[in-house]
């Protein structure tokens, strides 16, 4: 299954921090955090990857290039640069376009660090979304949940509040069904 990575933003809030490079570039330890992420990724067994860029693309794809000759053919690198940005929705719909991808794909964040969680969600029969518990969830918004696990709402991001209201937020991984971009026009 193919795993969409978003990296084309960007990254305005973390501007003021790393200005010089695109915000999965940020250095954990003199280590882009992209490469940390493709490393953890493969390590829970993901092996095919296309990567969604606009903003400083040339910078990532140089990483990738790098990554993708050291991991050699075990593992696919591909990536699609936007003539202009798409947006979260329109960058997954164009990939599935250009590629004809079918079934179902995996989409995730690549600015979002989480421990695990793939192998569970790849394994998913049914569309899945990762979500995590935080103590403040306004600056994100909310997902609320039944007992089942299942979504019962998405809650919108509720700027200038003044109350820390704990809940479960968007982990910024997916699995979901390419039929749901069916009909949706090409860009």
């Amino acid at each position: 299954m193919e795993m969409l990575v978003l990296a084309g933003g960007f990254g305005t809030r973390l501007l003021n921090a790393v200005s010089d490079v695109p915000k999965p570039m940020a250095p954990i330890n003199g280590v882009p955090l992209l490469q940390l992420q493709l490393d953890h990724w493969i390590l829970q067994g993901q092996r095919s990857f296309i990567f969604l860029l606009y903003h400083q693309a040339q910078t990532i794809i140089e990483l990738l290039i790098r990554q993708s000759n050291l991991y050699g053919s075990s593992v696919n690198i591909d990536w699609i640069v936007e003539n202009t940005p798409l947006g979260t929705g329109g960058s997954v719909s164009n990939a599935i376009y250009q590629r004809g991808l079918t079934d179902s794909v995996l989409i995730a964040n690549a600015d979002t660090w989480l421990d695990g969680g793939l192998q569970k969600i790849s394994s998913s029969k049914l569309a899945a979304i990762g979500v995590i518990k935080v103590q403040n969830t306004d600056r994100y918004g909310s997902i609320c949940l039944d007992r089942d696990g299942n979504i019962t709402e998405f809650v919108e991001k509720k700027t200038n509040s003044k109350v820390n209201v704990p809940g479960m937020i968007n982990a910024g991984l997916y699995k979901l069904p390419t039929s749901i971009f069916f009909g949706v026009s090409e860009r």
